[in-house]
């Protein structure tokens, strides 16, 4: 089982407890450099262990990711995927935890049954 099927697990049974324990940055779902985080499908952030300003932001839809020469919508990206097919890829432009240089990220996202959320997971290339 991945990190983001066990989050999804633990949202199901605990929503608020699951959204916590994402939300920290030495939690059960930070390993390395990567980290599992929470949305919903309207493009809300609800948890992020290292960027919680993206959770005061009322949706994430127009944001881009960090490729200065061709901008991905990636959130826009990521509520497409999990409305449409419930688990995929994504790949994209992010800085590292701790980094301000965008790196290649690969990202897993999974819509989590019987909800309108969906936990992520990435890696860095």
């Amino acid at each position: 089982m991945t990190q983001v099927n066990l989050a999804a697990k633990m949202l199901l049974e605990d929503q608020e407890a699951g959204i916590a324990e994402i939300s920290k940055k030495d939690g059960k779902f930070v390993w390395k450099d990567s980290y599992v985080f929470l949305m919903n499908l309207d493009g809300k952030m609800l948890a992020h262990p290292f960027k919680p300003g993206l959770t005061r932001m009322d949706n994430l839809l127009s944001v881009s990711d960090k490729n200065l020469e061709n901008p991905k919508m990636l959130f826009l990206e990521f509520v497409e995927l999990a409305r449409t097919n419930g688990e995929g890829w994504v790949e994209y432009m992010w800085p590292k935890p701790h980094e301000t240089a965008a790196s290649l990220k690969e990202t897993y996202l999974y819509r989590i049954p019987g909800t309108r959320l969906f936990a992520g997971a990435g890696i860095y290339k």
